[in-house]
């Protein structure tokens, strides 16, 4: 699972001055690198065509386009990381249409965000299941420390269960040290 991107300035600007250079259009584009301990690493930045049919309000990538990326990943250590798409006119949060399409649930999906083009906004999603989670990203030069995890349900319900028996454990030992009650005066 993944709980941090790290996207270097350089690409982040790649991703930015894309969606620039596109607007009124999406644009849209692959993220390639290595996962490691929830840390996703962008490696590369591969723009590619916007083959949708409204362009300005949606993206589409070629199919053929990915199946050649995914192909040519297959030779090296690195991987597909996710997508990314902008938002010509709008925030980088995921739209409706985002989440319906989302189809790879183990990909994060980078919005760069136009609402405000002196001072684009870039997000990352990790959407899948109906679950959509925000991501952090790091653009730090020097790569970051891998996130810390955060406890799972189960876990946190391990804990509270454990709280609980601990606390029943405690009022039982009190209760059996206790001294007996006095006995009623005849």
């Amino acid at each position: 699972m993944i709980r941090m991107l790290w996207l270097p300035h350089d690409l982040r600007h790649a991703l930015v001055e894309h969606a620039l250079e596109k607007r009124p259009h999406e644009a849209c584009g692959i993220l390639i690198g290595s996962i490691e301990h929830g840390l996703a690493q962008v490696k590369r930045v591969i723009p590619v065509p916007n083959i949708a049919e409204n362009t300005e309000t949606t993206f589409r990538i070629d199919d053929r386009v990915l199946v050649s990326v995914i192909s040519k990943l297959a030779q090296s250590d690195d991987m597909l990381i996710g997508f990314y798409h902008s938002h010509p006119k709008g925030a980088a949060i995921p739209s409706p249409t985002d989440i319906r399409l989302a189809t790879y649930p183990d990909a994060l999906s980078v919005i760069v965000g136009l609402q405000n083009p002196m001072s684009p906004a870039v997000a990352a999603w990790s959407i899948g299941a109906g679950v959509i989670e925000r991501i952090e990203i790091s653009h730090d030069a020097i790569r970051p420390p891998p996130p810390t995890p955060s406890p799972t349900r189960s876990q946190h319900f391990t804990i509270l269960l454990g709280t609980l028996i601990a606390f029943a454990v405690v009022i039982a030992t009190a209760l059996y040290l206790l001294p007996p009650a006095p006995l009623p005066v005849p």
